[in-house]
């Protein structure tokens, strides 16, 4: 027989992840502490779940009750590698801890989603956590976390699937869990935050101006509720400098672009070396640097930019999961500062970075393709410049960009298109659609 349960740690949940738990005899349970297959036991639940036992009465927890718990609940077998329960204690534990079945049976179907990705999972916590709402009217306690939680599961499947009516009724849910959250509300900071994120996910998507300007809003008084020392500043900060970058992008205010950046300097000031969130501030402060430098051309933030991006790249060493994407964000700066300065170097150093992030992406990683395309343009730069010292370029040369252009299925805007005629003739575009060389 095998049980997996699965529960957040949060503010009010007591609760850990539970896996792979299997009856060694008729009065002791073992856990396995790695997560395993959850298909065993969700199609179950409810018909297998034990009647609840009673409740512990609520009331001061003295050292004893302490103890007592701690040595029923952490009866731990270092030669197994297995934690051994006793099996009345751990339906207790659970009775006491996960009241609700339709809560645990969501969370246990999030996770399996998480690792397997099915649409149906996602959909049944959806519903089990829509029906946990239903059962927190207005003027419960708890109303305001599980708004939170089924906001949290639509949220995950509108970046999965793209369903615009998620997205809405996300931020709906996340208004009225804000409404719960008045001045003076421990929680009212989070409110804010996760309603200005969503706010400025559907500005990217529909492009409301009014979206990122509520966005902005309420990023800014999510950042003033948290003041020096605050252990979320760090977070807050970044998240308002992300939304003012957006809109310097969408409207050209210089303003937002320098406070931008000021914020973002905040933000790595309070993530020093060794900090778990410090290579995130370097790529966020990065990208504002280069943001500024393509509209302001000061070739000093560009210089700041690269140096952030490998700092950045130091951090991710190889074998590190996102070490491929902190080479193409240091080759895109070298190859604008190549573009801007003319400098060899950089151009050779771009290629070879975007060469090995090639080679670390796997065969269907999607993240290939703009990989692709970037590789066709220093290439097509390359050959322009003279700079790979062929002088003319050879037949076999000239395909090597369009090749990579095929590949990505990038299609060039028509200043490239023809940069590409003029020093490649061989190239043109066929439907307008798809790239070729003609013969």
């Amino acid at each position: 027989m095998a049980l997996h349960i699965a529960a957040r740690c949060g503010c009010h949940v007591h609760a850990v992840v539970l896996s792979f738990y299997s009856l060694s005899g008729p009065h002791s349970v073992i856990l396995n502490p790695s997560l395993s297959d959850l298909s065993s036991f969700i199609p179950g639940y409810f018909s297998n779940y034990p009647p609840p036992l009673p409740r512990t009465p609520p009331g001061p927890r003295t050292d004893k009750h302490r103890n007592a718990t701690s040595h029923h609940y952490s009866n731990y077998n270092h030669e197994s590698g297995v934690t051994i329960f006793p099996h009345t204690d751990l339906f207790r534990f659970l009775t006491n801890f996960m009241p609700s079945k339709e809560r645990n049976l969501s969370i246990m179907l999030s996770t399996r989603f998480q690792r397997r990705g099915s649409d149906e999972d996602l959909d049944q916590a959806i519903t089990l956590q829509s029906e946990a709402l239903a059962l927190r009217p207005v003027g419960h306690r708890d109303r305001s976390k599980s708004l939170t939680k089924l906001a949290n599961k639509l949220s995950t499947r509108f970046r999965h699937r793209g369903i615009a009516e998620d997205l809405d009724q996300v931020i709906a849910l996340y208004r009225e869990a804000l409404a719960l959250c008045p001045f003076g509300h421990t929680d009212r900071s989070k409110s804010l935050h996760n309603l200005a994120d969503q706010l400025s996910t559907r500005f990217r998507h529909r492009g409301n101006v009014e979206d990122l300007a509520q966005a902005i809003a309420f990023a800014r008084e999510a950042l003033a509720l948290c003041p020096v020392g605050h252990t979320d500043r760090s977070k807050l900060l970044t998240n308002l400098a992300n939304k003012l970058s957006t809109r310097f992008l969408h409207r050209g205010n210089a303003e937002d672009s320098d406070q931008a950046i000021a914020l973002g300097r905040e933000a790595l000031a309070l993530n020093p070396v060794g900090h778990t969130e410090r290579t995130a501030s370097l790529n966020n402060l990065a990208i504002q640097l280069f943001v500024h430098f393509r509209h302001r051309g000061n070739a000093e933030d560009l210089d700041q930019a690269i140096a952030l991006d490998r700092e950045a790249l130091s951090l991710h060493p190889v074998g590190h999961t996102e070490r491929s994407m902190s080479l193409v964000n240091l080759a895109v700066q070298l190859f604008a500062r190549f573009d801007h300065r003319g400098n060899a170097e950089d151009l050779n150093e771009s290629r070879e970075h975007l060469r090995c992030a090639l080679a670390l992406l796997t065969q269907h990683d999607p993240r290939r393709l703009p990989v692709h395309g970037t590789l066709a343009i220093v290439y097509m730069s390359f050959h322009r410049s003279g700079v790979d010292g062929t002088g003319s370029p050879g037949e076999a040369v000239v395909t090597v960009p369009i090749i990579y252009f095929r590949i990505s299925g990038y299609l060039p805007d028509m200043r490239t298109q023809r940069r590409l005629k003029s020093i490649f003739p061989s190239f043109c575009l066929a439907n307008c659609d798809r790239l070729v060389v003609c013969q």
